[in-house]
């Protein structure tokens, strides 16, 4: 899953003098950093991070963590991800602190290129020298009691959009089309940047994913509701060679619990590359000569097999490509006229959304059946539906997909109670459209 979406590091940040203000503005807060092992070293990090100077940090890296850190993950890797993580956000300020203990400290920090908001989560070792074991950072939205007061408008949100992505294409932070409306009436919808040297337009097609898993839940929910499959049918009973498929469940598929292997890394694609799979039972048994990570029903663990089996299924049981069952029975009933399985439009994605939100595709029953939280995912603040994400921001329900890929970031959110919807479409690598939609999230939600 994409999606809910993690950060590596980077570079530096200001300079000493602003660091240095941005202490005392912050003693004149009452907010500081504890003083345990876990406070000091995170106080330590954001010294040498907003000092921007790239020696500052060696030093702070070498001098800091822990050694069996450093041979999980070289000085050097560590270095270079504080390096970019330095060019995208121009700084660091902090904001308010969250968990805490002598060993683990929480901290919700502000960009200072854009205002955008970060949770950055420092370990260390128990033991004294408690060097670091760990940093994670990870771009979330604005808390609401550090944030402004009362709902916001469709206008005011399109206006604060249009300055902050100026913003973001200006730093060459964002390239891509943005489309947000409300009860079905766009609002904002405009592209910033180039790809491949050329200017992008409203009408710019790109990549979408994971979010094509959404697809093909929906098609999974269009034919169990059809009466031609049941959620909880065995994989056996479409594919019999499958191992273990008489204990794994169209259920389990949809809610990425089928304890696969995760699919598509660097190493599975070369095997696949070697294997010349041509039929869908070459597939299927390449599929299941991977070893699982546990028992159907075990667990969670994101898994483009799980959709590949399904996208097997959908065809045997539609008898026609996926394809072409999706033109049929979504795209072309919400006048989708520029999607296939795979690239979309920005305005095609928001018909799509639409579509999911006010039922067209599905019945209500069955609408509220794939949106509804199923399993709890690796991110704490996400659990997954059917080809869905559930989060909850500030009180309010959530619900989409993420997808990424080497050329492709991408998030389509759905506001159920408030009747917005929201893609970000983009070509740069990364969490680049989860950002943005972060932004979003922060504005729609407010109250």
């Amino acid at each position: 899953m994409c999606s809910n979406v993690r950060m590596r590091l980077s570079r530096a940040l200001a300079i000493a003098l602003v660091a240095m203000a941005c202490s005392a503005l912050l003693a004149a807060r009452g907010l500081e950093l504890p003083k345990t092992p876990a406070g000091k070293r995170m106080a330590s990090l954001l010294r040498a991070f907003n000092e921007g100077d790239e020696q500052v940090l060696r030093q702070f890296v070498e001098q800091n963590y822990a050694a069996a850190a450093l041979k999980r993950r070289s000085a050097e890797d560590r270095i270079a991800t504080y390096r970019d993580l330095y060019r995208e956000t121009g700084g660091l300020q902090l904001r308010g602190l969250g968990e805490t203990s002598e060993s683990s400290i929480t901290a919700i920090f502000q960009t200072r290129l854009a205002q955008e908001w970060l949770r950055v989560t420092c370990a260390v070792d128990a033991a004294a020298p408690h060097g670091i074991t760990g940093v994670l950072f990870r771009y979330t939205v604005r808390p609401a009691d550090l944030g402004p007061r009362g709902t916001m408008s469709p206008t005011e949100i399109a206006g604060g959009l249009d300055r902050y992505l100026e913003k973001l294409t200006k730093a060459g932070r964002f390239s891509g089309v943005v489309g947000v409306a409300n009860q079905g009436t766009t609002v904002y919808l405009k592209a910033f940047g180039k790809a491949n040297s050329h200017f992008l337009t409203t009408d710019s097609a790109f990549g979408l994913a994971s979010i094509n898993k959404t697809f093909t839940a929906v098609a999974v929910a269009q034919l169990a509701h059809a009466g031609k499959l049941s959620l909880q049918d065995p994989l056996s009973r479409y594919l019999p060679s499958f191992p273990r498929g008489d204990q794994i469940s169209i259920h389990h598929l949809l809610t990425h619990t089928a304890g696969l292997e995760p699919f598509l890394d660097d190493k599975s694609m070369e095997e696949v590359e070697k294997a010349h799979l041509k039929t869908r039972q070459d597939w299927a048994e390449f599929l299941g000569k991977r070893p699982p990570l546990s028992g159907p029903g075990e667990g969670f663990h994101y898994s483009n097999a799980d959709y590949w089996l399904l996208d097997m299924i959908v065809e045997m049981v539609a008898n026609e490509t996926l394809g072409d069952y999706l033109e049929a029975h979504v795209f072309h009933p919400l006048g989708m006229e520029h999607t296939g399985f795979g690239t979309s439009t920005a305005a095609d994605m928001l018909r799509f959304a639409e579509g999911l939100r006010t039922a067209k595709l599905l019945s209500p029953e069955m609408t509220a059946q794939l949106t509804a939280p199923k399993v709890a995912t690796d991110d704490p603040e996400a659990q997954y539906g059917y080809g869905i994400e559930v989060e909850t921001v500030n009180g309010t329900r959530v619900v989409g997909h993420t997808g990424g890929a080497p050329h492709v970031s991408a998030r389509m959110d759905i506001f159920p109670e408030s009747g917005y919807t929201v893609v970000i479409l983009s070509s740069q690598p990364g969490d680049t459209a989860p950002r943005v939609a972060n932004k979003l999230r922060e504005m729609i939600t407010q109250k």
